[in-house]
């Protein structure tokens, strides 16, 4: 538990307690993290009208993150896939934060039900994507292999 646990103490643990220390995570996972919680805390600046550094961890509710990840994609045209990575990080403070807050649970636990929500609409779109990458990927692979064949047919005739 975190003693005198407000916002900026929780993002302080989260990036160098957990992140660093327990996960080791990457420099390249760290600077996603810090950009996704830069951008949240500008958007919360911008909606609720508070400071960054006077924000609470109850002014990160579910509407504000919903909006917040609408945000992300109809103003930013950031693609599902961006989204949700931003949503990945979000949902790893929260998860952090219910262990080390447990009387801030139920703020967490709402929070990470109104995201997963958000998050099956953006599954919806993006398998929609994900099934035309796999066919081109395919479509690719079997044109390389049928190449490759043409060369080594080539080659024997070649050598024979």
């Amino acid at each position: 538990m975190i003693a005198g646990a407000n916002l900026a103490s929780l993002l302080q643990a989260f990036f160098t307690d957990r992140l660093m220390a327990q996960r080791q995570a990457s420099p390249h996972t760290i600077a996603s993290y810090r950009d996704t919680f830069c951008l949240l805390l500008r958007f919360a600046q911008e909606q609720l009208g508070k400071a960054p550094s006077s924000l609470a961890l109850p002014d990160l509710d579910a509407p504000l993150i919903g909006a917040f990840l609408q945000h992300l994609e109809q103003t930013r045209g950031n693609s599902p896939r961006s989204r949700n990575v931003r949503l990945a990080a979000i949902h790893t403070f929260f998860r952090y934060t219910a262990l080390h807050v447990p009387d801030q649970s139920a703020l967490v636990q709402h929070s990470a039900d109104a995201r997963t929500n958000s998050l099956d609409r953006a599954r919806g779109r993006s398998e929609d994507w994900q099934r035309r990458a796999l066919r081109k990927m395919a479509s690719a692979a079997i044109r390389q292999a049928q190449k490759t064949a043409k060369r080594a047919l080539k080659g024997r005739r070649a050598i024979g």
